[in-house]
Formats: structure tokens, C-alpha cells, sequence
């Protein structure tokens, strides 16, 4: 983008409504980016959507988003055609999760019906092998079957499940689709500083299975490690830290992980609700998953999208484990 530096500055100074009316500006005229491609403006539409998203909070970031769908398609469209809008669907739907996971739902939807639309378009150019299983790799995907899995059984209280879902959207779990790869060794360090002393050795093997398996592609069986190596970790902080042995009179390491995720946040072991909420998410996810019920939902999870999701936790959890260690 053009006076990028000056957009970035703008950011910097919190002067937000410059920022988006320059950003406007350079989508309309089709200059440095593409209307049609969300690859061009997307990343600046996150820079200052994120922005807003800290300093001002859901609303804004929400109002952000709704404010650009309209300008697409009022403004844009009517000349363009149809473009593509699944990224503001994605963001919409993550500001809707907070408060109201049902609009968060129909927006995801939204989303992924766009997504569908332009993988079909991908097929029809050769360039996709199968527009569906493409589709299905996106992050409006993912997050349709993760509030469908998100039962209100999983949680002590509706205000509970509430809480979860608002700790999920500062997650950006837009990584499902993006690759965002973070440099190992500041995770190594990262995990050696969290580990308690009896258990660093072995989280330090059971983190580089997880690189092992990324770097071979084999994404699929990044799920159950990933919630093997989460169980490890909160097992050694309540066994060694806190002291903890047993919990409701069972031996600490047969508590599946969903109910040690609930005693570690009773002891105050997550230092902010978005981790808490990835643990959350992990526990659902591998224990809907070995319970084999895709039956039930309108969305499931195959090979391919398992793989995706397998990603997705791996990279969630890179960022997890250095927010916890800072």
C-alpha cells in the first residue's frame, strides 16, 4: 500500500478513523491491492481491526467490520461484482462470539458459504483439486464445528460457556487457515520456564513430537498430542506446584482433561481467560472427537479437516505457551 508508513503511523497514534478512511481509499481506487483478493488488504484490515479490538474493545471491532461489509457492498460491488467476503464474515463472527455465539454462528455461515463460492470458482480455474475439501479448510469452517461441539454440557454454567467463547476471540484463530509459524527455540525457552522441574525433560520431547509431526506434514495427529502435552503440563503445575494429588477422590493422572482444565483455572494457574479457553477448546475438541458423533452435526470433521485443525492447535499453542511464560 502506498504512504504504508503512514497508515502504520495512524495506527500508532491511535487515530483510527484516518487509518480506515486511507485504507478505504487505496481499495477503492485498486491501488497496491485487489478488491477481489483478500490477500492484499486483509493483513492492514487486521492490523487495524485488532487495533481497535484492544484499545476500544468487541464493539468497535465489530462496528469495523460491519462498516466495511456495507462498503463492499454498496460501494464496491455495484461496480466489481461479487467479491469476496469471507474475511469480514470471519471477523464479524468472532465480535458476535463474545456476547451472542448464535449470531456468531449465522455469520460463520455466512462466511463459509462465501468460502464455498470462491473455491468452486478455484476448481472451475484448475487451480484447487476439490472446491468443497478446500472450502472446508477455512476458519468459518472450524469455527462452525467448534460452537456446534461447544455443548452447554461441557460448562458449569451458561455465564461459564459465555466466558469461554469471549476468551476465544482474542485467539485469532483465523490461524486455521494462515500459516503463522513461530520461532521454536523461544517456545523451548518458553516451556522450560512454565515446566516444573520433574516434568521439563518430558514436555520438551513431547513439544518436539509436535514439531516433528509438523515438519512432516503429518497434521492429523497434532490433535491428541497437542491435548496430550497440555495434560502434562497442567498435571505437573497442580501435582508439583499446588500440591494437588487427587480430585474428587480420583488419582490426578486419570482426570480427563476438560476437568483438569476446570481445577487449574479454580487455581488460578491461567493468567488471562483466552488461555483457559484454548485449553477449553482443546479438551472439547479430542473428547468429541474419540466420542465419534459427527452423526450429530452439520459440520464434521474428516481426515483432511482434522489436519487443519491439527495446525491450527499446534500454532494456537505456540502462542499460548509464550503468553504464559511473559
Amino acid at each position: 500500500m502506498e504512504k504504508k508508513s503512514l497508515f502504520l503511523e495512524y495506527i500508532d497514534r491511535k487515530q483510527f478513523t484516518d487509518a480506515e478512511a486511507l485504507l478505504r481509499k487505496h481499495i477503492k481506487a485498486a491501488e497496491y491491492v485487489d478488491p477481489r483478493d483478500d490477500y492484499t488488504y486483509g493483513p492492514e484490515m487486521d492490523l487495524l481491526a485488532y487495533a481497535l479490538l484492544n484499545e476500544e474493545g468487541p464493539d468497535s471491532f465489530a462496528r469495523f467490520h460491519e462498516d466495511f461489509l456495507r462498503f463492499f457492498q454498496d460501494e464496491l460491488e455495484p461496480g466489481w461484482g461479487h467479491l469476496h467476503k469471507g474475511h469480514f464474515y470471519m471477523r464479524l463472527g468472532l465480535a458476535y462470539l463474545a456476547t451472542d455465539p448464535s449470531k456468531a454462528y449465522e455469520s460463520f455461515d455466512n462466511g463459509y458459504q462465501e468460502d464455498r463460492l470462491i473455491c468452486s470458482e478455484f476448481f472451475d480455474a484448475g487451480l484447487v483439486a476439490d472446491g468443497e475439501i478446500r472450502a472446508r479448510l477455512s476458519p468459518n469452517y472450524v469455527a462452525l464445528l467448534i460452537i456446534e461441539r461447544s455443548k452447554p454440557e461441557y460448562f458449569d454454567s451458561q455465564s461459564d460457556r459465555q466466558a469461554y467463547f469471549a476468551g476465544i476471540v482474542p485467539l485469532r484463530i483465523e490461524v486455521f487457515w494462515e500459516r503463522h509459524d513461530v520461532e521454536r527455540f523461544p517456545v523451548l525457552a518458553a516451556i522450560k520456564e512454565l515446566a516444573p522441574k520433574p516434568e521439563g525433560e518430558s514436555l520438551l520431547q513431547a513439544y518436539q513430537e509436535l514439531c516433528d509431526c509438523t515438519g512432516l506434514e503429518m497434521t492429523f495427529a497434532l490433535p491428541p498430542l497437542v491435548s496430550a502435552f497440555l495434560k502434562k503440563m497442567l498435571l505437573g503445575m497442580l501435582y508439583h506446584q499446588k500440591n494437588i494429588k487427587k480430585n474428587d477422590g480420583a488419582d490426578l493422572r486419570q482426570v480427563e482433561l476438560l476437568n483438569l482444565v476446570k481445577l487449574a483455572d479454580d487455581e488460578n494457574i491461567f493468567p488471562n481467560p483466552s488461555l483457559r479457553s484454548f485449553c477449553q477448546m482443546v479438551a472439547i475438541l479430542e473428547k468429541e472427537t474419540s466420542l465419534m458423533v459427527d452423526e450429530e452435526y452439520r459440520h464434521p470433521i474428516d481426515p483432511v479437516t482434522e489436519g487443519r485443525i491439527g495446525y491450527g492447535l499446534k500454532a494456537l499453542l505456540d502462542r499460548a505457551l509464550l503468553d504464559w511464560s511473559s
